[in-house]
């Protein structure tokens, strides 16, 4: 599991299966609330979850410098 976490978008991500290369990548996007979009990969596995206004809707331990695994964007 990686957890990621964008201070200035407020948004974070848990995503569940790991990938090598973009073939496991996400294929379709559910929203489950306003807040909560879930992400299945091509075999309909849950493969992350996206959490919008994250501050609002996790405890704020969770998203501490030591649980967040960051992401250099490309």
């Amino acid at each position: 599991m990686i957890f990621t976490y964008d201070e200035e978008s407020g948004a974070a991500y848990l995503q569940l299966i790991e990938v090598d290369d973009d073939s496991g990548a996400v294929r379709r996007t559910e929203p489950i609330s306003n807040d909560i979009n879930v992400d299945y990969d091509s075999s309909g596995r849950i493969f992350g979850i996206e959490f919008l206004n994250a501050s609002t809707q996790l405890p704020e331990s969770l998203l501490t410098e030591e649980n967040i695994h960051y992401r250099k964007s490309a």
